[in-house]
């Protein structure tokens, strides 16, 4: 499963953060949780690391329908721009062609049991 922080950041900015679910199981899933999952795991990776909660906060935000939790912040490598070449691919453009991007991905693997 690959999420890119960077896609899920702009998603959650236009209040379509549930379009991160699978298809198949957004029915299955309350969309107020889910929303919260996201909002968390958006805390999670906010660019300064003074703005992101401790585990334990974490783990209690996690436990507690009952807390409010704040606005995330941009997350790392929000920032980071690539410029475009020309058709030559030497060139970069001078006008605002940047591009934002984020190689922050995330892969996770589950490694088989030992013997």
């Amino acid at each position: 499963m690959l999420i890119n922080f960077l896609q899920s950041w702009h998603l959650w900015e236009g209040g379509r953060c549930l379009e991160l679910l699978e298809a198949s199981i957004v029915e299955e899933i309350h969309a107020a949780e889910a929303s919260r999952y996201i909002n968390i795991a958006l805390m999670c990776v906010q660019e300064r690391a003074d703005d992101r909660p401790t585990m334990s906060t974490v783990v209690s935000m996690l436990n507690s329908e009952n807390v409010n939790l704040p606005e995330p912040k941009h997350p790392a490598y929000f920032n980071l721009r690539v410029s475009k070449e020309d058709e030559s691919g030497s060139v970069p453009y001078s006008n605002n062609a940047d591009t934002i991007c984020s190689n922050n991905d995330l892969t996770i693997t589950e490694e088989p049991d030992g013997r």
